[in-house]
């Protein structure tokens, strides 16, 4: 039963209003709610920052900076120390170890990487010991020359210049050594010494690539029998004697040595061709020699001059 001194919509009004009031209680209730909630949940957070600052005392965090660097430093002085000591395993390789080249003769370890690079600047150096520099080539278009095989023999003058003697004094003080000899006299350039020369030319830069030295003799000697041969007091019948004979390893097995005797036994000092080829004797020949003579004497020579498979020295 309705009331009879209230208004015709009332109860309508009354009910919006408690709504809205209703839904504002709910929003406070809801703030102070999330508001407990994210108290609470704060308060419960993990604290990572502060547990490891507090697990980690000062004395901990010093003892592992200084570990971090001593492995740092210790990294790379063990590096260095392995490649100098670090041993190569045996994996069929035709090297291992200390070895010699061939051809500059130098000792080294193939295991170490440090004594490979001295070995190859030292093996470079060594290549190019006996060039001749290209201010020189203008002597060389002063000096005879004939073609022999396959290569030019050059007859070196006594006339050529101080700074091209000064140059091939300093060579042959090399090639003396290489060859054991020792020149006490130091008359490379006298009246009684010839020279022939043949050139090669390595990676565009001229070198040395076999040199004789030579002296006219009156007698000499079979190598076994000891059979005494004079040149008659034939003034164009004279005795080439090999005083000195050289050839580079790069340009050895390749008819050098032959070329230069032919030089020397058919050619006189304008590298003009003789009436006949002179006789020839070695000086304190080595075993290789001995062999170079006797090939050289049985294909250059009639039989008359081969003397029975000996050669002759002085």
């Amino acid at each position: 039963m309705k009331d009879p001194g209230l208004p015709k919509n009332s109860l309508k009004k009354s009910k919006l209003d408690d709504y809205f009031k209703k839904v504002e209680r709910n929003t406070e209730e809801n703030l102070q709610e999330q508001s407990t909630s994210a108290d609470v949940q704060k308060s419960l957070r993990c604290p990572k920052r502060k547990v490891l600052d507090d697990d980690a005392t000062d004395d901990n965090i010093i003892a592992k900076k200084e570990k971090r660097a001593v492995r740092k430093r210790s990294s790379g002085h063990s590096m260095k120390k392995l490649a100098k000591s670090q041993m190569v395993l045996d994996c069929g390789q035709s090297v291992i170890g200390s070895t010699k080249c061939k051809d500059c003769r130098m000792m080294y370890s193939v295991d170490s990487a440090e004594d490979v690079a001295e070995h190859e600047k030292f093996h470079n150096a060594w290549r190019f010991r006996f060039e001749i520099s290209r201010t020189f080539v203008p002597n060389f278009l002063n000096f005879h020359n004939r073609d022999h095989g396959n290569f030019k023999v050059y007859y070196l003058a006594t006339f050529a210049d101080g700074p091209f003697k000064k140059l091939f004094n300093e060579h042959m003080k090399k090639i003396n050594e290489e060859l054991g000899y020792c020149d006490e006299k130091n008359d490379l350039w006298s009246p009684e010494k010839r020279i022939f020369l043949v050139l090669s030319v390595r990676e565009e830069r001229m070198l040395i690539g076999g040199i004789l030295v030579i002296e006219k003799i009156s007698r000499a000697w079979t190598n076994v029998g000891k059979m005494e041969v004079t040149d008659n007091n034939d003034i164009n019948d004279w005795i080439v004697g090999v005083d000195r004979i050289w050839v580079d390893s790069h340009c050895r097995m390749k008819g050098v040595a032959n070329s230069l005797l032919d030089a020397a036994t058919t050619q006189d000092r304008q590298m003009e061709f003789r009436s006949r080829r002179l006789r020839i004797a070695f000086c304190d020949p080595t075993d290789d020699g001995i062999k170079l003579a006797r090939r050289f004497i049985e294909t250059r020579y009639q039989k008359e001059d081969q003397y029975n498979g000996e050669i002759l020295i002085y």
